[in-house]
Formats: C-alpha cells, structure tokens, sequence
C-alpha cells in the first residue's frame, strides 16, 4: 500500500484498518478471503477477534462464520466479531439472525501531521518497544496480572513495522506510557495508560504530543487513534488536538 500524500484530503477507512491492524498484530492470523481471525493469547479485542477488509467478500457467511467459532473454541478465546465499514451486510445480517450482541462502540479518528515535527518533551523518554523497561512501566502502570504482561511481551516480539514505547517519568518514577507504531505511513498511538493517581495532570496530552512529534520525525504523514464511544474525557483531548472521526466500529458476542 502506498504512503498516504500530503495531497489527500481524508484516508480511506481500508488505510486506517490495515494500518490498525499493522501496529497491532496478532500472534496467529487465519484468513479467509478478505476475513482474518486473529489470535494474540486474549490479550485485547483487536487481536482476538475476527476482522473483515472488503465489504463485497460477504459469500457463504453462515458457515464461515461457524469456522471462525470452532478456531476461537480450538484456541481457547470467545467468539468475538469486530464490524467496520467494510464488513460485509451478510455477515451483520448473520449476526443478528444469531442473537448476537455488540458490547462495544469505538471510533476512529485521524489528523494530519504537519511535516515540522514539535520539540521533544525532555520529560518524555522513547526507546524500542520490546525494551523490558517501558513494558515494566506499562505493566506497572495498567496493573497487568503476570498472564497479560507475559501476552503483551508476545506481540511486541512479533512487530514487522517500526514501533516504540514511550514513558512520562516524573520524579525518576514512570508516571504515563503508550506504544508508537507506523504503517505505510500512518501513526497509530495505543496503550495510552496514566498512573491512576497522576491523572488530570496533562500527562496524556504531554504523551499525544511526544508521540505525534517522533511520528512525524518518522516520515508519518497520518495519525489515527482508537477512542472508545463512552470515553468523554478521551474524545475531548483527542478533539482539541486536531482529530475527526473517520468511521466508527463495533465487538460483537453471543449473547448469553
């Protein structure tokens, strides 16, 4: 896929969800057509769930579906559908023949990354992202169980795009951290944590800063990030820095 130019008006939902699905990736990927089941141990919905590229690729749902199921029971993860644009009408008419529910609405959102890259945050430290420092703080600072730091430390050992851990420290203590990947020149900006006793303080705002000024010293010409629907405070930041949605997508499950 081409790098986006700085010509272009909006990207596309399919640059975004590729780019998304780059600077995220999964530790076993089956496809189908244009359908990919993704595997990562359970650790997050994006890297368990099952992820849709063409709208049109929409043949023999039902039974592709039920393939799906048995490899999610197989890998011992729950059957988890994530819509988009590009998922195709079958499927979501499928979907909801089953009885399946959504229990989460996210949006994502995009902003133009001007070609003169911010100064530094000297507070703000930038390293690989497999360094075991940034992901003792990032465990440390989401109060991850052993299981889920040992299945984050898997997927940042499996990156085939440029990606990077940053750290907000404070007083010689970690205080915020979040990962950096790019893909075909689009920065996605994920595991955005603060230290629950440091919030409201700016430090996330100080994060998105640090890390759209390394993406655009990168060569990056698009950011994108993930904000769930219900997240007010997320949504505000995110929108006074200069991101719009784009589009906005949905995680389904059986229902119980």
């Amino acid at each position: 896929m081409a790098t986006i130019g700085a010509e272009t008006a909006a990207p596309s939902v399919l640059t975004l969800e590729t780019a998304a699905l780059s600077t995220w990736p999964a530790l076993r990927v089956v496809h189908d057509g244009h359908w990919l089941w993704r595997w990562a141990n359970g650790y997050t919905k994006r890297a368990n769930s099952l992820n849709f590229l063409d709208p049109s690729d929409g043949a023999d749902a039902a039974a592709r579906l039920d393939h799906a199921a048995a490899l999610s029971l197989r890998n011992d993860i729950g059957f988890v559908v994530r819509s988009s644009p590009l998922t195709p009408p079958e499927v979501l008419a499928e979907l909801d023949r089953r009885g399946f529910e959504v229990f989460e609405e996210s949006l994502m959102l995009w902003r133009r990354l001007d070609g003169a890259a911010a100064a530094a945050d000297p507070d703000v430290t930038i390293g690989p992202a497999d360094d075991p420092a940034w992901l003792e703080a990032q465990s440390v600072l989401s109060g991850y169980s052993s299981q889920a730091r040992q299945a984050l430390a898997a997927i940042l050992g499996v990156y085939g795009v440029p990606a990077w851990g940053l750290t907000l420290v404070e007083d010689g203590v970690p205080a915020a951290s979040a990962l950096l990947a790019i893909a075909s020149g689009v920065a996605c900006l994920t595991n955005v944590v603060t230290d629950p006793a440091k919030r409201r303080r700016g430090f996330a705002a100080r994060m998105l800063g640090a890390a759209m000024a390394k993406a655009a010293r990168e060569g990056a010409s698009i950011a994108a990030h993930a904000v769930i629907a219900t997240n007010e405070p997320a949504r505000a930041l995110y929108a006074g820095t200069g991101y719009r949605e784009l589009y906005r997508y949905r995680y389904h499950r059986p229902s119980c």
